[in-house]
């Protein structure tokens, strides 16, 4: 399936370069860091990122694992990049918007950061695994 509304997806560049992977940004310093430990990214990749982003949204099929007995399973952490499966009126947003998990609640509930066109966050939604499909990328296609 592909990720509904993907060919409207902006991804801009100063929200990844001077936010996402800026070790200096008071709030994006833990994120930056992630990035550069887990992936070797830094902001001087920006646009590489952003490019492979927006690529892989258009070609690679969004998955979803089958729920089990207890519901559907996903497993779900920091920095993630989810999609919404459902509109959240009360945040404005609507089913196919992408974001970013920026923290885990208990209980299966994430805070999800959602951008606008000029890279700044529009809004932070809590958010239930129901209402989130985790978004998968596979390295070979997305480079």
């Amino acid at each position: 399936m592909k990720l509904p509304n993907a060919e409207n997806a902006v991804i801009e560049i100063e929200k990844l370069r001077d936010y996402c992977l800026n070790p200096n940004h008071e709030e994006g310093k833990h994120k930056a860091r992630r990035f550069r430990e887990k992936l070797g990214i830094t902001s001087d990749d920006a646009e590489q990122l952003r490019h492979a982003i927006l690529d892989a949204i258009l070609r690679v099929d969004a998955m979803e694992r089958k729920p089990s007995e207890y519901g559907r399973m996903e497993e779900i952490k920091l920095l993630d990049v989810v999609a919404l499966i459902e509109d959240v009126d009360s945040e404005g947003l609507r089913r196919g918007d992408v974001g970013t998990v920026v923290e885990k609640w208990k209980d299966n509930v994430f805070e999800v950061e959602f951008g606008d066109n000029s890279g700044k966050a529009h809004a932070f939604a809590a958010l239930r695994l129901e209402q989130i499909m985790k978004l998968h990328f596979r390295k070979d296609e997305a480079a």
